[in-house]
């Protein structure tokens, strides 16, 4: 998205019941990675771009997707 001079959204993506990639693990990762990792890993090669992501769960366990403090993989990204 080069050229944009805004700090405005340009793309906003949406996932809906994003708890489903839990389940699903990456084989043979030493870190134990699931899909959701995976995912969250591809949008920090946007983190300079005007994209924002949002996820929405109707899944009750969310304790599953949001880990503590340093337990968050995604913080360590």
């Amino acid at each position: 998205m080069e050229g944009y001079q805004t700090n405005d959204v340009q793309l906003m993506l949406y996932f809906n019941e994003a708890h489903g990639l839990l389940d699903r693990k990456i084989l043979d990762d030493p870190d134990g990675k699931d899909m959701y990792d995976v995912l969250c890993l591809c949008f920090n090669a946007f983190l300079s771009s005007p994209i924002f992501v949002i996820y929405l769960l109707t899944n009750s366990n969310i304790s599953q997707l949001a880990p503590a403090g340093q337990a968050a993989r995604s913080g360590r990204a």
